[in-house]
């Protein structure tokens, strides 16, 4: 058994396993270099690392829990970027305007449209996955008629109700 999956007995996330078959957990020594020297957060957070690493050999990408209720801090953009020189290379790309051709695509082309929208409802059904019943509630009781902005929010966290752009 993944140990993921151990860690958190009380969620079924056997199905964001299946949902992302490149999904793997994190061993120990990943944990620590993104916990300790990228990021400075718990470890449990973490649901696990897409298989794909950076050159120097850590994961690019993790998928988080979107409530620590330890913290009490919710995030709806459950998956993160991890290696710093990816991150660079993304914000240069955003700064030359990337964005913006992005979302115009988007807009001009039906085909990227119906795959941008899976991904958004694919990336809603893990968020929901991911959270127990008490984190729900808690959800629900921290941001009363703002906790559906979580629960239905998209990839990164892009609210539903914008899910034709590539920006939060």
């Amino acid at each position: 058994m993944r140990r993921s999956l151990i860690q958190f007995k009380d969620k079924d996330i056997t199905k964001i396993f299946e949902i992302l078959p490149t999904l793997t957990p994190l061993n120990d020594s990943d944990r620590r270099t993104i916990c300790l020297k990228q990021f400075q957060f718990d470890s449990k957070r973490i649901i696990g690392s897409c298989s794909t690493t950076c050159r120097k050999g850590y994961p690019q990408v993790i998928v988080m829990y979107p409530v620590n209720l330890t913290s009490s801090t919710i995030s709806s953009g459950i998956l993160r970027l991890t290696c710093p020189h990816l991150v660079r290379e993304i914000d240069q790309l955003e700064r030359e305007g990337s964005v913006k051709k992005y979302n115009e695509n988007l807009t001009n082309k039906p085909e990227i449209i119906e795959d941008f929208l899976q991904s958004h409802e694919t990336w809603r059904t893990i968020r929901k996955l991911a959270m127990n019943e008490e984190e729900v509630s808690f959800v629900q009781t921290k941001l009363q008629d703002r906790a559906n902005d979580v629960f239905e929010s998209g990839l990164i966290g892009i609210p539903k109700g914008r899910y034709l752009s590539i920006s939060n």
